[in-house]
């Protein structure tokens, strides 16, 4: 009737992603109404893989850092899928955390499961760092070449939900663009220096003076303003640099 409420409590055995449930009401064979809700699910766990790119024909040390953020029962397996695909090369498992165990390891897959003992477990708030050491050829090329990494964890009630990483390759240098000064215009007094960057993981950047830095910083857009009432006459370079994460270097240059 008008303003009853109904309750039902339903178990269910979910996975990660969006479950729909579709809720129809009926007045014996006759619908009277119906509802669709969708139910995100997310892991009860978080995973975190550093560094998150990197360049070809270089050797890393990636860290999986497994995080229990959730209150159900704690963490006694984690199984770490690692790239095998062209260009990833295993080295080795440099550390894992202390009283947990490889028990089992498919390298021909690259499936490394990892077992807590003595009761040494990832409790709720709590975390575990697993370190893989890994090489990727000089080969390897961005975009084609990114690594998919895959973390599952199963508790203590064999709960188990999985979590994809990527990790990506990034051999392309930053692209800089001085827009102002002009090449080749005259400076006086105070000039604004002004460029822009092309980089999906810019470091840093830096603008020199005849090979001497006098601003730096860490946004795709450069401005400064360049006070040139104590330099002498004469013509001057304005070299502005931009860096990556993984190293890639980029720069422009003008003369006044």
């Amino acid at each position: 009737t008008n303003g009853t409420t109904l309750l039902f409590n339903i178990t269910a055995k979910v996975t990660v992603g969006t479950g729909t449930w579709n809720i129809t009401c009926y007045k014996g064979a006759e619908s009277r109404g119906s509802a669709t809700i969708d139910v995100l699910v997310t892991p009860y766990f978080k995973a975190e893989i550093s560094p998150a790119v990197v360049k070809s024909g270089s050797t890393y040390i990636f860290d999986v850092v497994v995080t229990h953020n959730t209150t159900l029962s704690s963490i006694q397996e984690v199984t770490v899928n690692y790239p095998t695909t062209s260009g990833w090369s295993f080295v080795d498992i440099v550390d894992l955390p202390d009283y947990w165990v490889i028990s089992s390891h498919d390298t021909a897959n690259g499936i490394v499961t990892f077992t807590a003992t003595g009761g040494y477990m990832i409790a709720p708030g709590q975390s575990a760092t697993f370190s893989f050491k890994m090489t990727l050829a000089s080969s390897a090329s961005d975009g084609t070449s990114d690594g998919t990494w895959s973390i599952t964890s199963v508790n203590t009630a064999m709960q188990n939900a999985t979590i994809a990483l990527t990790v990506e390759v990034d051999d392309t240098a930053p692209s800089v663009l001085i827009t102002s000064p002009a090449d080749g215009s005259r400076a006086s007094g105070t000039v604004w220096i002004n460029a822009s960057i092309t980089e999906y993981h810019l470091e840093a950047w830096t603008i020199k003076i005849n090979g001497t830095e006098i601003a730096t910083g860490t946004t795709l857009s450069v401005s400064y303003q360049w006070d040139t009432t104590g330099y002498i006459d004469g013509v001057y370079e304005i070299n502005v640099t931009a860096t990556d994460v993984v190293g890639n270097v980029g720069s422009a240059v003008v003369s006044v």
